[in-house]
């Protein structure tokens, strides 16, 4: 038996870190993973997926690398 996962491709224009975070959320919550399982798989805490998704500016700095691990 051979499963399909159906893959969404869109461009998102992203003007801040509050969008930013709404986009990861949305990927999470597609992926069916709750933010620690998110934070343990990206090699992030669960603090950070969460202010991550808030949009919380300057609470916390990473480089590029870790948004495309957590998304």
């Amino acid at each position: 038996m051979c499963s399909h996962k159906k893959v969404i491709q869109m461009i998102i224009k992203i003007q801040n870190i509050k969008q930013l975070g709404a986009v990861a959320k949305h990927v999470r919550k597609s992926q069916s993973l709750d933010q620690e399982t998110a934070g343990l798989l990206s090699g992030n805490g669960l603090t950070f997926i969460s202010q991550f998704e808030n949009g919380k500016e300057g609470s916390f700095h990473f480089p590029v690398g870790q948004i495309s691990s957590i998304l």
